[in-house]
């Protein structure tokens, strides 16, 4: 009789200890399913952050190319745009104009651009720059 009530212990207990390894494991899997899922947001808040603040900056820069194709139609002198903050050099017979735009701290969106006779302006460099990496350098 004792051996019955051993056995029936030892099975409840392996019982109970499979309960609680099952109950662990879930609770590992569902704490590493949350700290991935936080993560996961905080990067693609980031990126959300870094499209947006490209974006804007690309508009201003855009913004700038009319203002400055408005003062080259109007024959405003080159003395004129570079006050307004503008890089102007002539070559080949085209006004070009480099100017940034700041993105964020460390980023700016470098523009060049020549601007012709016929009102036809070609993008000549339109990209972001690190200001950062070449600080150290």
């Amino acid at each position: 009789m004792r051996e019955k009530k051993l056995r029936s212990f030892v099975g409840m207990g392996a019982v109970a200890l499979a309960v609680i390894l099952i109950i662990l494991t879930i609770t590992c899997f569902a704490v590493l399913t949350y700290v991935s899922a936080d993560s996961e947001y905080k990067l693609s808040e980031k990126s959300r952050n870094a499209v947006s603040q490209y974006y804007e900056a690309d508009a201003k820069a855009n913004e700038r190319l009319a203002e400055i194709s408005a003062l080259i139609k109007n024959k405003k002198s080159q003395d004129f745009i570079e006050k307004k903050g503008y890089n102007v050099t002539t070559a080949q017979g085209k006004d070009i104009v480099t100017f940034q735009v700041s993105i964020e701290k460390g980023k700016v969106l470098q523009v060049e651009a020549a601007f012709s006779t016929y009102d036809r302006v070609t993008i000549l460099k339109w990209e972001t720059e690190n200001l950062l990496q070449e600080d150290n350098q």
